[in-house]
């Protein structure tokens, strides 16, 4: 058990780990509906191997211009191809 506290209670192991998503819209000062929009997707897209969950959150929140509530709320998706 202990070798487990120290392997997660390491910064280090969520450097690659979705979690990354909603800390950098806390880090960026965005909005708690940013936060929480990013967080329902990053979870959403979190099934399959860590690398890859953060680079498909990565591609959707660049394609979100860093802006979730706004790409949401907005509705621009619904003309949109790629979403």
């Amino acid at each position: 058990m202990r070798g487990w506290a120290e392997k997660y209670n390491d910064r280090r192991y969520f450097e690659h780990d979705p979690i990354i998503f909603p800390r950098h819209f806390v880090d960026s000062g965005a909005s708690l509906k940013d936060i929480e929009i990013a967080a329902v997707f990053a979870s959403y897209l979190a099934w399959g191997r860590r690398e890859m969950i953060v680079r498909d959150c990565e591609r959707l929140f660049e394609h979100m211009e860093w802006k979730p509530e706004k790409y949401v709320t907005g509705g621009e998706w619904r003309d949109d191809d790629k979403s």
